[in-house]
């Protein structure tokens, strides 16, 4: 599974900190990580102080139940104001000489809507094609009939099946 870009930037920042905190130190002339202790202390600081802040936990427990409503309500509306786009219809196609279906799941770290769920169907009895692998020799079978298609594996080449479908898609938009 591929990392978002908000997963690789905290990988990095992760990663990054530490070297950049011994750079400030060492530039300072003071021992090492001792800006990172001086920020840790800074924080637990301010955490106590507020902790000990004379108010009444109602209070405090009001501002929490607004924060969280907000927040729940912030990302729902997020969530809800993804549109199904017009070609989510276009789900089934014939690319050479096989029947295809596929799905359409939205992926929220792309923000657009990516084709799952890749099923090719045989030409003679329209049930489920499966890809074979025997010592190298590559082949797709129907479950069901005698059908077979030897030295080619549909399915391992999906990317070209994708590209075909978006090309299909772009295509059908542009007549529009």
């Amino acid at each position: 599974m591929a990392l978002s870009r908000n997963e690789k930037i905290t990988i990095v920042a992760a990663i990054i900190s530490p070297l950049v905190t011994i750079a400030i130190d060492f530039v300072k002339s003071v021992p090492v990580f001792s800006t990172l202790k001086f920020v840790w202390r800074l924080l637990a600081e301010n955490i106590v102080w507020i902790a000990t802040y004379n108010i009444p936990f109602w209070i405090i427990l009001l501002i929490t139940m607004s924060a969280f409503v907000v927040i729940k309500l912030w990302f729902g509306i997020k969530k809800r104001s993804v549109t199904v786009p017009a070609y989510a219809d276009y789900t089934e196609d014939v690319i050479d000489n096989i029947k295809w279906k596929w799905k359409y799941q939205y992926d929220p770290s792309f923000r657009k809507y990516m084709i799952v769920e890749h099923k090719a169907y045989c030409p003679n009895c329209d049930s489920f094609l499966r890809g074979k692998s025997i010592y190298s020799v590559q082949q797709t079978e129907c479950i069901r009939c005698n059908f077979s298609i030897q030295e080619k594996n549909i399915y391992s080449d999906l990317d070209k099946i994708n590209l075909i479908i978006i090309d299909n898609i772009e295509r059908k938009e542009k007549k529009k």
